[in-house]
């Protein structure tokens, strides 16, 4: 039977139309692509209808990626997917990671300053320390007609919503700080607010009457004093008679960290502390030069070392392959080495180019045209076309041109196949445009070309042939190559193409 339930099929065609609509938006502003994308999928459903503190770190990690995306999209306009995930690429292997929401777990307290909360939402919210004095805070800000470390308030950006020093006589001064106080009473209010609509359910709030250190009482401030009339009033202490001391007072406010040490386990660390320093300044008993086993080593590095230079110059910097080459990365190491070693020794993300989102809506119209539509990997939806597309209108003449080649109406074997090579030792990886069954049992690779010049380096294909051979255990005599060059519909055919000994010998010798 089908391996395959009524119902998977159904949600297997739904994902195909979600990709399908998503790679036609593929050149769509960054900003814009990502959040339909996170839209068509239903990661924010998703994550609404999953309940607990893991779901709600999930939706702050979500909003902090879609910002540094549009942070980004910022730094250049044109910047489309093929530069996004270079970006993010580069990020994961040289940056230092972005930022995410770390909170700990659920049932954890979260310790902020009502500044640090603004924005942010908790089902129960307390508010310790509403007494007088301490909030709203007593403290006089810094005020600039009194000190000069403070930027006068006629030049500040928001000049026009503080007070103003209508003159500088002793009234005009008394009055003018009068109001500035009014206009702190209000900003620390204004804070109030902020703290008590952090909380979704329940506000816990309190004060207290002594503090830590004082010997005045302090009691309620106007706030708990406000609020006591709109909740559950579960204890309101009495006020302490007027001439009650502190009990606070002599109570021992600081602890010393680290404890003290145990003076015997000190005594030890010391001693054996300075048997260390006098190993480090007496020199070793031996010399290890004189060690035959040291002698052999160092000549054989020495060897080592003189072999790895010889016919090198001085300035020359070997750079390892990556663990996996693309097939087109592996032909640069055949015809610009040079460049492709500075590239892997300082990777950088690459602009994604108008040429090549258009290569890539080529080839998906080749494969909607022709009635296959892939679930390719993202790394390979931008830029993996031939970036020789100079707009919209070239795009829709290289389609008509398709439409009356010979493989328009042919049905292919398989579109975008990808494949894995070892060559030499190295891993290849790739995808074959398109692959055709002959009559005669074997295959043909067929690669389009939307350049306009007829010069593709036969090694291509003779990468595909070998990879499509080995993957379907056939001899590779039975799977023939060719380019397709779409602009001028040029079918060429490549027949003397190298087996995997020469082709190793060329590409990696």
């Amino acid at each position: 039977g089908r391996p395959y339930s009524a119902a998977a099929w159904t949600r297997f065609l739904e994902l195909s139309g979600e990709l399908t609509g998503l790679r036609r938006a593929v050149g769509d502003p960054l900003v814009d692509l990502v959040r339909r994308v996170v839209d068509v999928l239903g990661v924010e459903v998703e994550l609404a209808a999953t309940p607990g503190p893991e779901a709600d770190v999930a939706r702050d990690n979500l909003a902090r990626f879609l910002e540094a995306v549009g942070d980004f999209a910022g730094t250049d306009p044109t910047a489309g997917l093929a530069g996004l995930l270079g970006w993010l690429d580069a990020e994961l292997e040289h940056g230092r990671g972005m930022e995410i929401a770390n909170p700990g777990p659920g049932d954890s307290v979260k310790l902020l300053t009502v500044h640090s909360a603004k924005g942010l939402e908790w089902r129960a919210v307390v508010l310790p320390f509403l007494s007088t004095n301490v909030f709203p805070s007593a403290v006089h800000r810094p005020r600039w007609e009194r000190t000069a470390d403070v930027v006068p308030a006629p030049l500040r950006g928001d000049a026009d919503a503080l007070p103003v020093l209508a003159s500088w006589t002793r009234s005009g001064l008394r009055a003018y700080r009068s109001e500035c106080d009014r206009e702190q009473e209000l900003e620390e209010r204004r804070l109030a607010y902020v703290a008590i609509t952090r909380a979704k359910e329940v506000v816990v709030a309190s004060g207290h009457w002594w503090g830590r250190t004082q010997k005045r009482v302090r009691g309620p401030s106007p706030f708990l004093t406000e609020l006591r009339g709109h909740g559950v009033d579960t204890g309101w202490a009495a006020a302490p008679e007027p001439d009650a001391d502190n009990p606070l007072a002599g109570r021992q406010t600081a602890v010393s960290f680290p404890g003290r040490l145990d003076q015997e386990l000190v005594d030890r660390r010391r001693a054996v502390a300075a048997q260390v320093r006098a190993a480090m300044t007496a020199g070793t008993a031996g010399q290890p030069d004189s060690d035959p086993d040291l002698a052999e080593l160092d000549a054989e590095i020495d060897t080592l070392l003189a072999e790895a230079g010889r016919g090198r110059d001085d300035d020359t910097v070997v750079v390892d392959l990556p663990g996996a080459l693309a097939a087109t990365t592996v032909l640069r190491l055949r015809t610009e080495p040079e460049a492709l070693a500075r590239d892997l020794a300082r990777p950088m993300p690459r602009r994604s180019s108008p040429a090549g989102r258009l290569g890539t809506r080529f080839h998906a119209w080749v494969e909607s045209h022709l009635g296959q539509q892939q679930l390719i990997g993202p790394d390979e939806l931008p830029g993996r076309a031939d970036a020789y597309i100079d707009d919209d209108a070239d795009l829709r003449e290289l389609t008509e041109a398709f439409r009356a080649s010979p493989y328009s109406d042919r049905t292919p074997y398989a579109l975008e196949a990808p494949f894995q090579l070892v060559l030499a030792g190295q891993l290849v990886v790739g995808r074959i445009d398109a692959v055709y069954a002959r009559p005669d049992g074997g295959f043909e690779v067929v690669d389009w070309k939307t350049s306009r010049r007829e010069d593709a380096d036969p090694n291509q294909l003779a990468i595909y042939r070998l990879a499509w051979a080995e993957l379907h255990d056939l001899p590779v005599e039975r799977v023939g190559a060719a380019f397709y060059y779409v602009r001028t519909g040029t079918v060429v055919h490549q027949p003397a193409l190298p087996g995997r000994a020469e082709l190793a010998a060329t590409l990696f010798g």
